[in-house]
């Protein structure tokens, strides 16, 4: 995913300036890894799903991704994709540099930041990489060592497969189990593929939704997709368990963020049509959803919430103009009919 960045007009006659730099030490790495997220959990699934989407759609692959999501007898979370794979120069250059993507480049996948693959240690201090390009298949795991730096080993297994793809795996302590299927369904109701759950933990997934079927789950997931007024109650209890806050929210490349509506009120210009929003109410609940394409607005390093530079706010300003029109229009028609 491309961020726009605002232009900044700067003259300079004090010679030739330089630019900053980072030293990458142990504690700025554990700031990026295990710092930046308010919901570490929810940032695991996301950031590792949106990865294992992007890999498919790479590919091409039509398989959904899979997931593990952990129960008491297999206390594992994995998610696994069937994309092209990482052969080890990939590993070692791209996958394991903090703020290195092949994806920032392109609207086409969600990722690119360089932050994602290592959302796992923000819970864990050692996860599996298994990954395999068709010709072979090694396994790495990734660990911080004793000064909390991170650090990647060579392949701990390496076997002739012509099985593409990622997979990313670690253990989970029981207690955190039960955060896992709530932060699971959040994420995937609105993930932009829905993956297949595989092992033990689909009824538990589904009890967390409130849905008797993943037929049933898929049906709110086409309800968030298209809809920017939310009347479906248990999507209600779904956003209102999961700690996001106020009524207004984007998505975008699959991912549901929070509208802070008092940074759109500078300057007042369009207080009315925000007030409008904030006032309406829907029976009895107000939940709004603009979807966005990738891209369109720019989001803080921890893809938990929306950075509001001038370009963000311009484009929810004139999204939120054209939602309440269209708002108004289908109020129209109802009361028409």
């Amino acid at each position: 995913m491309k961020q726009v960045t605002d232009k900044n007009d700067i003259t300079s006659n004090v010679g030739a300036a330089r630019k900053f730099t980072i030293n990458a030490n142990a504690e700025l790495i554990d700031t990026l890894s295990n710092k930046l997220y308010k919901h570490p959990i929810r940032a695991i699934i996301r950031e590792l799903v949106s990865n294992a989407i992007d890999a498919n759609t790479a590919k091409g692959v039509q398989e959904p991704i899979k997931l593990h999501l952990p129960t008491r007898t297999e206390p594992e979370f994995y998610v696994e994709d069937f994309g092209i794979g990482m052969d080890e120069d990939t590993i070692y250059n791209v996958y394991t540099q903090y703020g290195n993507s092949t994806k920032n480049g392109s609207n086409e996948q969600i990722g690119g930041l360089g932050l994602g693959s290592k959302t796992p240690f923000a819970y864990t201090t050692q996860f599996m990489v298994e990954s395999g390009t068709g010709k072979v298949r090694k396994t790495y795991t990734a660990f911080k060592d004793e000064d909390n730096y991170p650090q990647m080993t060579p392949p701990l297994a390496e076997v002739e497969s012509d099985k593409t793809g990622t997979k990313v795996s670690f253990a989970v302590d029981v207690d955190d189990i039960d955060t896992f299927y709530r932060e699971s369904v959040v994420t995937l109701l609105f993930a932009q593929q829905m993956p297949e759950i595989v092992g033990g933990g689909l009824s538990t997934f589904l009890s967390n939704a409130g849905c008797e079927s993943v037929e049933e789950f898929n049906s709110l997931r086409e309800i968030v997709k298209t809809d920017m007024v939310i009347t479906n109650s248990k999507v209600w209890d779904i956003i209102g368990n999961s700690s996001y806050s106020g009524s207004m929210f984007v998505e975008m490349g699959g991912v549901l963020y929070s509208v802070d509506m008092d940074q759109l009120l500078d300057g007042d210009r369009y207080g009315g049509v925000l007030r409008f929003y904030s006032n309406y109410d829907y029976s009895g609940r107000r939940y709004f959803v603009l979807h966005l394409p990738i891209g369109s607005v720019n989001i803080q390093a921890s893809r938990e919430a929306l950075n509001y530079s001038k370009h963000t706010k311009n484009v929810l300003n004139q999204a939120i103009i054209s939602g309440i029109v269209e708002t108004v229009r289908s109020i129209t028609e109802q009361i028409a009919a």
